[in-house]
């Protein structure tokens, strides 16, 4: 038998043939040809920004769509996955960012990047402007009279203690609310990391006997890619669930497209809302009757369970309300504490230009400083606003937002990883000395004629 040649390249700039690994386990030179070349910097390189601008660049479709990516990538510093998935059409998620690019290279302008920031919503629009024409509306109509001057001395005491209050609280809610966002997150990678030694795991000990057959060769192969299905399928559930969309016909035909489910059998014996669970449950049926048939070491079996288990424990409900969720009524106070906060504020410096800032005749003196009061009124909403609507924008970070989790690019990782062993492990053996002897193939009667000929 052939033995495979292992070549490494000392230098990066080496083109190094993905044919070389494969040449001897039985491909053909036209297939071998198809295979495309890679250098060693593009295969082990981390996700620059430049080079992922150039590689994303033509999935634009208008000219706003073009400068726009160029500015995110160039300008603003962030590195965003186009993978297509669920929703076909998206702008990306986001990956990862430049801090140095988000503080001075214009990173901070909110019409580029609006949807990876809490500057999202219109609602967010909408309360600006209506603190800006509050503002604009005490200072035309607050009088400069005695009775005004105690309301607005009054106001001066309440914003204070207000603000006073509402800093503090906000804080800790804040704190709050990045903790139960990256607890979520660290759940789903976590799961990916279990589904990922569960399939190491099956490469390297569900193989038949030394002194197997065919037949349990074949057994053995089977109950691999059975395996590799199951650990893919169980993550695309886990993520689904966590949209609140396992149970939607749209995310049956997706598994479906994915080649995850086989039949529609197969779905309604699954667990209506514990989907995922059910297929765990699956996994550990077929690693059982591979331990049965001789195929995995009841010692090793119980790692599998160790990792089963973890992978139950992380999947359950990623978006589980009851140990995830801030408390409702510490979620509403803080949010009738910055709320009233902004209200005073905002009469506030209404009333301190209706008065202070009056001609003798009671007209406006001017517009550049009232224009200043606006702005600070505005200003103190984006602050104390923004804050408060981190919540909504990291409550659930399965969505299709750009700040969600890049799941279509981590689930790509973990179908190579299945495919890829699932691949190597039909092609060659490995032996103890680490040389990869080549499996005979398997040829039809008229390829085995043509051979022959």
């Amino acid at each position: 038998m052939m033995q495979m040649s292992s070549r490494m390249s000392r230098h990066d700039d080496v083109p190094v043939q993905l044919s070389d690994v494969y040449s001897d386990v039985g491909l053909s030179s036209r297939q071998q040809a198809a295979r495309p070349t890679v250098r060693m910097e593009e295969h082990l390189a981390p996700c620059f920004v430049s080079a992922h601008y150039e590689a994303t660049k033509g999935d634009d479709r208008t000219a706003w769509d073009r400068f726009r990516n160029l500015y995110q990538h160039r300008y603003n510093g962030l590195v965003l996955d186009k993978t297509p998935g669920l929703v076909e059409e998206t702008r990306g998620k986001l990956l990862g960012y430049d801090p140095a690019s988000l503080q001075y290279r214009l990173g901070l302008c909110p019409a580029f990047n609006a949807r990876a920031t809490i500057m999202s919503s219109f609602r967010y629009l909408f309360s600006s402007i209506a603190v800006a024409v509050a503002t604009f509306l005490t200072t035309i109509f607050w009088e400069s009279g005695s009775a005004y001057i105690v309301a607005k001395e009054v106001l001066d005491s309440t914003s204070a203690l207000l603000l006073q209050l509402s800093s503090f609280v906000i804080a800790g809610f804040v704190s709050l609310v990045v903790t139960r966002w990256y607890q979520r997150r660290l759940y789903y990678i976590a799961l990916i990391g279990n589904l990922k030694a569960t399939l190491v795991l099956a490469a390297g000990f569900v193989v038949a006997p030394a002194s197997g057959s065919s037949d349990a060769q074949a057994t053995a192969a089977a109950a691999r890619a059975t395996i590799g299905r199951y650990c893919r399928l169980c993550m695309e559930l886990a993520w689904l669930k966590g949209r609140s969309t396992s149970e939607a016909p749209a995310s049956r035909a997706y598994l479906f497209s994915k080649g995850l489910l086989t039949s529609d059998a197969e779905w309604h014996l699954m667990v209506p809302g514990a989907r995922q669970l059910s297929v765990l449950a699956w996994l550990g049926q077929v690693l059982n009757q591979c331990a049965h048939a001789g195929c995995l070491e009841r010692t090793v079996l119980v790692q599998f369970c160790s990792l089963i288990e973890r992978a139950r424990s992380n999947s359950s409900d990623m978006m589980d309300r009851t140990i995830l969720d801030i408390p409702f009524a510490y979620a509403h106070i803080v949010t009738l504490l910055v709320k009233m906060a902004i209200l005073f504020n905002t009469v506030r410096v209404g009333a301190i230009f209706g008065i202070e800032y009056r001609n003798e005749d009671g007209s406006l003196p001017g517009t550049g400083p009232l224009i200043l009061g606006i702005l600070s009124s505005v200003a103190a909403n984006v602050g104390l606003q923004g804050l408060l609507d981190i919540q909504t924008k990291l409550h659930n970070p399965f969505g299709d937002s750009e700040g969600d989790i890049p799941h279509e690019k981590l689930m790509a990782s973990l179908d190579e990883l299945a495919e890829g062993l699932a691949r190597n492990l039909a092609a060659a053996d490995l032996g103890v000395d680490g040389a990869w002897t080549a499996r005979p193939q398997k040829h039809t009667g008229a390829e085995a004629s043509r051979a022959v000929a």
